[in-house]
């Protein structure tokens, strides 16, 4: 599987997940139909790649990792794994 190809488990978040972590959003897309991308305020967007089943690295920044969370099959928010610890957002409802 190609690094930025994001697994079938990370299909149901659909073209966007919206996020929100300390009234921070954030967004989670897939863009091309393979390659995941982390859009966050004020920065420039992230290409994600592929580590495993729900985890993601951010391409060209070390020790920065997305991690997503389900609620029974579905995902229901993600992890920021960064250096200075590990960060929940929750999923935004439409």
């Amino acid at each position: 599987m190609p690094a930025t190809q994001p697994n079938q488990n990370v299909n149901d978040l659909g073209h966007s997940m919206p996020v929100c972590r300390n009234a921070a959003p954030r967004k989670v897309s897939i863009k091309g139909g393979k390659t995941l991308y982390l859009c966050v305020p004020s920065q420039p967007e992230y290409q994600m790649q592929y580590l495993r089943s729900d985890k993601f690295s951010i391409k060209n920044l070390n020790d920065y990792q997305l991690a997503f969370e389900r609620d029974g099959t579905n995902i229901s928010g993600c992890s920021f794994i960064q250096p200075n610890g590990t960060f929940k957002a929750k999923r935004k409802k439409n």
